[in-house]
């Protein structure tokens, strides 16, 4: 969303959270040298499913006529990561990229990498460990005074911030 934003195409390294076996996928034909694409049999198309119904969707112009090859894999990829990320969604975020842009010059904004811009925007939350721990319900025999449960705790306390909100 934040590299839409900021009109950033988005990364192969995009897709490992949103689809984890895309991602392989498309890491296992990015990364392989030699591979005989005949037998893969893959155009610049997809199938999509929309209401039960499945239509071809061409990433290029005449993509269901282009084969994919050793030669063409790098734009195939870029294309397929393309419309993995936007599918079913590209009018609705074109939209909101419109509008942000009507309230912030795009040239102020363009600064700021994705990462930056989520902080400026969304801003981050300090994790108070205290208070994580005093709501914190216990199942399975464990309680506040167990020794794992003590361990626990003691790592947190040694993270920084941003490696705790990614432990919540």
């Amino acid at each position: 969303f934040y590299k839409a934003l900021l009109r950033i195409s988005p990364a192969l390294s995009d897709l490992e959270f949103l689809d984890a076996e895309f991602h392989k996928s498309v890491v296992w034909i990015k990364e392989t040298d030699d591979i005989d694409f005949s037998v893969l049999d893959l155009t610049f198309s997809v199938d999509e499913e929309f209401l039960g119904q499945v239509t071809e969707r061409e990433l290029k112009a005449n993509g269901k006529n282009i084969a994919v090859t050793e030669k063409n894999k790098k734009e195939y990829i870029e294309r397929m990561v393309k419309w993995r990320v936007e599918r079913g969604i590209a009018e609705q975020t074109e939209s909101l990229v419109r509008g942000f842009h009507e309230v912030l010059d795009a040239r102020l904004v363009s600064k700021f990498d994705a990462r930056e811009l989520e902080l400026v925007i969304a801003g981050t939350v300090e994790i108070d460990v205290a208070d994580w721990r005093k709501y914190t319900e216990y199942r399975s025999g464990y309680h506040d005074q167990h020794l794992v449960v003590q361990w626990f705790w003691a790592a947190v306390e040694r993270y920084d911030n941003e490696r705790r909100l990614r432990l919540l």
